[in-house]
């Protein structure tokens, strides 16, 4: 005969917590990890672009202009 025994526990928020914690950790873990190796954030990776991809934003290292031009008024 199988019998089945049931231990009646209280749960708290807490143990959900907990109980999400562990589900979140495994499910998540392998996404995580491909996708922060893929950026060079961990394992850092500070080659992880090129000069040449830095170019499009050259076009803003300009040095402020250092002369004011004069407003003219409209009269």
């Amino acid at each position: 005969m199988n019998e089945c025994y049931q231990i009646l526990v209280t749960v708290t928020i807490y143990h959900v917590s907990q109980f999400v914690r562990e589900a979140f950790l495994t499910s998540f873990k392998p996404q995580f990890d491909t996708g922060f190796a893929k950026t060079g954030i961990y394992p850092l990776n500070s080659n992880i672009f090129s000069d040449e991809d830095f170019l499009p934003s050259y076009i803003t290292d300009r040095s402020l202009p250092t002369e004011r031009l004069p407003i003219q008024s409209e009269e």
